[in-house]
């Protein structure tokens, strides 16, 4: 399996192959019912791919991002990862949040090597491999420091380099940026994509900002409304590597009309269905 202490540092572990297949996942209602938050979800993705997941809000993206870290079990279909089940959280499959999770009472450097101290990694290498990870996302000099006496892009750089440490083959990232200002948001997105190419881990990233996922992305899956499943997949063919000015580049932004449109109307029609589920349940009432 990939993942152990063999290869902690220098790049770690190659990038993990994906196979979602007709996932479901079904959860039951305080009322007993059941509430299907994704139905026959599929995607793949190949070693050292930068995959990018987006749609309407509640459509079960995160959901989607749980069931591969192993944190919530499908209903139906399969999830593989390397062609083996995924039926538990594993340190092959590291999770970055929206909140950086960081323990309050450990500082940076002891953050960092936590996963590693779990996997019964002895000190002086944990010391080596969080040092060269803390380095890698420009933190050098502040591994004494605690989460309070850091700004929310330092912690979220913290968040990234603990799951670097112990080498995954998969990141899974779920709107890692998402309460960052702008202007540090663009300085976290080049940081990862640098890390992403030296390390080439496969990389799926949870976001609602469209701009956001063709700027990082090779592949997008675009999903509909709750039940959510994948509407389409684009392939972004976008060169690398990428700067700011790409933003502005035609084919960039050809791209981002068409998912636009098309989330426009999954939109539009999520709320007719909706309108009428209302209806329905209620004839009495007018629309």
């Amino acid at each position: 399996m990939r993942g152990s202490g063999n290869n902690l540092g220098n790049g770690g572990a190659l990038g993990g192959r994906l196979r979602l297949e007709e996932m479901s996942v079904v959860f039951q209602s305080m009322s007993g019912e059941d509430v299907h938050a994704v139905r026959d979800f599929s995607l793949k993705t190949e070693p050292g791919e930068f995959v990018c997941i987006v749609g309407p809000s509640g459509c079960g993206k995160s959901t989607v991002l749980n069931v591969i870290a192993g944190f919530v079990d499908c209903t139906s279909g399969e999830v593989l990862l390397d062609g083996e089940p995924i039926l538990l959280p594993n340190p092959e499959r590291g999770v970055v949040f929206q909140e950086h999770a960081l323990f309050p009472w450990k500082s940076v450097a002891a953050n960092v090597e936590f996963g590693l101290k779990m996997q019964g990694v002895g000190k002086t290498e944990r010391q080596r491999v969080a040092e060269e990870y803390i380095q890698q996302v420009g933190l050098t000099g502040f591994k004494s420091k605690y989460p309070h006496e850091l700004s929310g892009g330092m912690a979220q750089r913290v968040g990234i380099a603990r799951v670097l440490a112990s080498n995954p083959g998969v990141m899974l990232m779920d709107e890692p940026f998402g309460s960052l200002d702008a202007q540090t948001r663009g300085r976290m997105q080049e940081l990862l994509l640098d890390i992403w190419e030296k390390y080439k881990k496969t990389i799926v990233f949870v976001t609602h900002d469209l701009d956001e996922a063709i700027f990082l992305s090779d592949k997008i899956a675009l999903m509909t409304a709750s039940p959510g499943t994948v509407k389409q997949v684009f392939n972004n063919s976008l060169p690398r590597p990428r700067m700011p000015d790409i933003y502005t580049a035609e084919a960039f932004l050809e791209l981002k009309v068409e998912m636009m449109t098309m989330l426009r109307k999954e939109m539009e029609e999520a709320q007719v269905k909706w309108k009428m589920q209302i209806t329905d349940s209620n004839p009495g009432s007018s629309a």
